[in-house]
């Protein structure tokens, strides 16, 4: 991959300026939330195996995006302390549309109680979301770790 001038300063910068521990902490917290998210999703898919299913479900499905969230606000603040375009990367596309599913999810997961009536057109959305959420968050993953 070829680098402009303007991007081999910025990393020079970034190693100079001491902030590069924010990167890891950033990883951290989106690899955590992605394997939780994961994991939900495994339990959710083996549910006939296990009657409190549902419970780990919620709890990793609210646990995820809030990590999600956290590690965001890591991102935001370790990309501005470097004076950059915050959507300069398509690692911030994709991660930001990954983190905005992640949020909704809980929501789609929750009116399924909600709207029992409406169940049958909820979960499908929440299961195909949810899908492409953890297709973005892994396409999201390598490409950060790429750059």
């Amino acid at each position: 991959m070829m680098y402009g001038l303007g991007e081999i300063e910025v990393v020079e910068a970034v190693e100079q300026a001491g902030l590069p521990v924010l990167k890891p902490v950033h990883a951290a917290l989106m690899g955590t939330a992605a394997l939780l998210l994961v994991v939900s999703m495994l339990i959710a898919r083996r549910r006939k195996r296990d009657n409190s299913w549902l419970g780990k479900h919620k709890a990793l499905g609210v646990v995820g995006p809030l990590l999600l969230a956290v590690g965001v606000g890591v991102a935001y603040a370790m990309v501005d302390s470097f004076g950059v375009d915050h959507f300069s990367v398509p690692h911030t596309w994709v991660g930001i549309s990954a983190v905005g599913l992640a949020l909704i999810m809980p929501f789609l997961g929750f009116s399924i109680f909600w709207l029992p009536g409406r169940s049958s057109v909820i979960r499908p959305v929440h299961v195909w979301i949810g899908r492409i959420t953890l297709l973005l968050l892994l396409t999201a993953g390598v490409s950060g770790i790429l750059m």
